[in-house]
């Protein structure tokens, strides 16, 4: 990081800060949840659908 010079560097210290990395990854966590819960609803949709479950 020190090649991109000083200006890069603190501008990257405020942007990825310890509360944003938090909220990354809360985020991350939600949308893998909802996906999950998704996908789980959509195949049990369709193998409902094709008479598997």
């Amino acid at each position: 990081m020190q090649a991109m010079g000083p200006d890069y560097v603190a501008e990257f210290d405020r942007t990825v800060s310890l509360p944003a990395l938090w909220t990354y990854n809360a985020a991350t966590l939600v949308c893998g949840l909802l996906g999950g819960l998704l996908g789980a609803f959509l195949l049990r949709k369709h193998f409902a659908k094709a008479g598997l479950a």
